[in-house]
């Protein structure tokens, strides 16, 4: 096998058509979020809803995270997450509640197809979720880990110009975490494709699609979900 050639090029030119399409959505949120927090409505929305949010062992100025998970795609929470301070304990709590509850316009719209009422699984992914949230926070260690992402002081900024500068350092460190990742899936991918091992893993796969009421059919595509994510 040839692995530049075969595996690596072409994973590595499909992972930028990949990051620039998420950049796009990413990006320009992560900025309003940082004017958000410059001028002052992240801790105002803090204020009043700290309280509420103390009981999923996160802060008030999280909210925004959930609340824009639960009616975008996961890309837009992930672009606020990356523009806020955010430890591991509430990386973990947040990522599971936004795993459960995203999209949901589009997605209970998509399962009413199938007969299911729309307002009923949207209510029960948020409550679900919520569930989850109040759940972990009761069993993870409290001192779980240091913040992931740092952001610095509104008091440091003390204009627009730092900002932005501030929004393009942390969009050049996300973008090549971004790509880093998505050319580590696609290289993956390409391997267990090579040597038509995505195949067999179809069928080994076989016993917990049952499990979950799903025809074997359906193997190939669970498994690429998992490797390479829905997109």
């Amino acid at each position: 096998m040839n692995f530049p050639k075969q595996i690596l090029f072409p994973s590595l030119k499909k992972s930028g058509r990949t990051t620039l399409w998420l950049l796009k959505i990413i990006l320009p949120i992560s900025l309003l979020v940082r004017f958000l927090d410059y001028f002052g409505a992240l801790a105002f929305i803090a204020q009043f809803l700290d309280p509420v949010f103390l009981h999923l062992g996160l802060p008030g100025s999280t909210a925004i995270i959930f609340i824009t998970s639960i009616f975008l795609p996961l890309y837009a929470p992930l672009a606020i997450i990356m523009s806020m301070t955010v430890t591991l304990r509430e990386l973990t709590i947040l990522a599971l509640m936004c795993q459960i509850a995203h999209n949901l316009p589009v997605e209970c719209a998509i399962q009413a197809k199938t007969g299911t009422s729309f307002w009923s699984m949207f209510t029960l992914r948020v409550v679900v979720s919520i569930l989850v949230g109040i759940l972990l926070n009761l069993i993870l260690p409290a001192e779980m880990g240091m913040p992931l992402f740092a952001k610095v002081n509104t008091e440091a900024m003390t204009s627009v110009g730092d900002v932005l500068v501030l929004w393009l350092k942390s969009s050049v460190q996300m973008a090549l975490l971004i790509f880093t990742i998505i050319t580590a899936l696609n290289v993956l991918y390409k391997t267990l494709e090579h040597y038509n091992l995505i195949t067999k893993l179809s069928k080994a796969m076989e016993p917990v699609l049952r499990f979950f009421g799903l025809p074997a059919s359906t193997g190939f595509l669970w498994l690429i979900g998992y490797i390479v994510g829905l997109a």
